[in-house]
């Protein structure tokens, strides 16, 4: 016979507040010292090699610091702390920078008014990134550890160690005469011209020589009788971003784009071959906000990008989800301050996240502001190539009323890549089921587009998604739900039925029943994948876009690395479903 106890409601409460608080008080060395968390873990700060007494927290691929201890040890006079609303303002108006050469520098302080980044809290304590910040505070570091990229090991992870910039980095001058060589020893090396009175940054010297480096990239040498004073310490400047080098190549690639957060931190980058570039949601212009963009960057990710030889390009929108973007991307567009001032909070978030290029997002664009948004494209690309910055835009197929937003014929001159939305051809709210995007209709829409575009500056969008259709005995559509390719096929080997390849679809197919309700769905795999690419080559285009990373199935990036990079055939993907 079981016995029953009482219940006494005074101790089980009394109980139930002692196991909480026991919990919360326990929760961060649980949290972060385990070795199997993912995400954060605790690591003593060292300054000079020595022990701060802070605690830094690495989290894939950043190192935190607590804000405390970036007044204490970094020279913060370069930009504002909110510590109320937890950002850090940069006001370039009010810094002494030098962004890519005086002209970008000049439209950056004039237009871009304050940007912010966005503190982290973590055990209630405000971290900022050192990735970030170090390039404003005089500040270099170090993480101890074995990887960076994951942090799953966290007892391989020691600590964070910060120092001053290193002085072959931050020694500077300023150029007399104009005269400089490329190479000490090679009379073809190349002349480069200096302009006098232009600063230059000195990586070494020899007897007679300075070897110097522009604030544009150029190595050269430079006579030390042409040289004024070597002064350390980066002199009167904030802030220094070296203009990249563009790299358009010409060789086949595939960029995707990733979905980011608010939290400030992403997930971890892409680590397949057949990623090539990464187009991250990071940046979004502010309805009704007087021209400011809204920032969920991550300097980290970025970093772990280019250490996995990948290029990020952020993705940047008109909000376009929010009630009256529409309307404020017209007035947006239409007036000369607000829009410069987004132009210049877009460039100066690229240069902060160290970005590759930037990739413009800008939908629900009413047909009347197609000129506009030709305009804004310009601007922003001729200040992108000054900071060799490459520049792409996502455009719908063409109509007659797409024809006149995106102005396709106008505005490639003003890009160096069109990203092709070649998806949805039926969509969730479409009078008829169908696939997303099959053969004959993403064929047409490129030969359209290559009416105006020419095919090395274009890329095709590919879907990493796919509906399922609910029908009826006619065929008539009753519903629809979008699924990512994972889940197409769970609901494939529940029905026991054999998809069958469809050529004129470039898609496998598959009709049935389940409770009583029929269902269609035209899928997505290697083998469609594939054909896909075959159109790349055929067409002559610069590569694929994909929506969106992380709805792909195992298998299919690796699709696009054998035929863009070890050259495959897409039609050796001939296996079955």
């Amino acid at each position: 016979m079981k016995q029953f106890h009482r219940f006494d409601l005074t101790t089980f409460v009394r109980t139930f507040f002692c196991i909480i608080i026991l919990s919360f008080l326990l929760l961060p060395q649980i949290a972060f010292a385990s070795p199997l968390l993912d995400e954060y873990n605790y690591v003593p700060l060292y300054f000079d090699g020595y022990d701060t007494g802070y605690q830094a927290c690495t989290i894939k691929g950043n190192a935190y610091i607590p804000i405390d201890a970036l007044k204490e040890y970094g020279d913060c006079t370069g930009f504002a702390i909110d510590e109320q609303k937890k950002q850090i303002l940069f006001t370039p108006a009010e810094m002494d920078l030098f962004i890519g050469d005086e002209e970008t520098t000049a439209f950056i302080q004039q237009y871009a008014g304050t940007c912010y980044y966005s503190l982290k809290t973590i055990d209630r304590t405000a971290y900022v990134s050192l990735n970030l910040i170090r390039d404003f505070c005089d500040l270099s570091y170090t993480v101890d550890e074995d990887d960076v990229s994951s942090n799953k090991n966290a007892t391989a992870i020691t600590c964070v160690n910060m120092e001053r910039a290193s002085d072959s980095v931050r020694t500077a001058a300023v150029v007399r005469r104009t005269a400089a060589a490329g190479s000490l020893f090679d009379a073809d090396g190349g002349k480069i011209t200096l302009k006098k009175g232009q600063e230059v940054y000195v990586l070494g010297s020899t007897s007679n020589f300075y070897q110097v480096r522009t604030f544009d990239g150029d190595v050269c040498y430079v006579s030390k009788s042409d040289l004024g004073e070597v002064v350390s310490g980066n002199p009167g400047y904030d802030y220094i971003y070296t203009a990249k080098k563009k790299d358009l190549s010409g060789d086949k690639f595939n960029m995707v784009w990733f979905s980011a957060n608010a939290s400030g931190v992403s997930a971890l980058p892409p680590d397949e071959d057949g990623v090539d570039v990464v187009a991250p949601v990071w940046l979004h212009q502010i309805v009704n906000g007087d021209g400011n963009v809204e920032s969920c960057g991550d300097r980290g990710f970025v970093d772990l990008c280019h250490e996995r030889n990948k290029q990020v390009w952020i993705c940047l929108t008109n909000d376009m989800t929010t009630k009256g973007s529409t309307n404020y991307t017209s007035a947006v567009l239409a007036d000369e301050q607000l829009r410069r001032k987004t132009v210049a909070q877009y460039l100066f978030y690229a240069c902060l996240f160290d970005a590759d290029g930037l990739n413009i997002d800008y939908e629900d664009v009413l047909t009347a502001d197609g000129s506009n948004l030709t305009l804004f494209t310009a601007e922003l690309y001729e200040y992108c190539s000054r900071l060799g910055l490459v520049l792409s835009s996502d455009v719908l197929i063409p109509t007659p009323g797409n024809l006149k937003i995106y102005q396709y014929d106008k505005v490639i001159d003003s890009l160096d890549y069109l990203c092709a939305m070649t998806y949805d051809q039926h969509w969730s709210s479409s009078p008829q089921a169908g696939s997303v995007s099959d053969q004959t209709w993403y064929t047409q829409c490129i030969e359209d587009l290559l009416q105006y575009c020419p095919g090395e500056k274009l890329l095709m969008g590919v879907p990493f998604y796919t509906r399922i259709w609910n029908v009826d005995a006619k065929g008539n559509k009753l519903g629809s739900t979008a699924v990512i390719m994972d889940s197409a096929r769970i609901k494939v080997s529940r029905s026991g039925i054999t998809p069958v390849w469809l050529p004129d679809k470039g898609q496998y197919y598959i009709e049935y029943t389940e409770n009583g309700k029929l269902y269609r769905i035209w899928l997505e795999d290697k083998r469609s994948i594939a054909t896909r690419l075959s159109n790349v080559y055929y067409y002559g285009l610069a590569g694929t876009c994909c929506w969106r990373y992380g709805q792909q199935e195992e298998g299919i990036l690796q699709v696009f690395d054998d035929i863009y990079h070890c050259g495959g055939s897409p039609g050796a993907y001939t296996e079955p479903y």
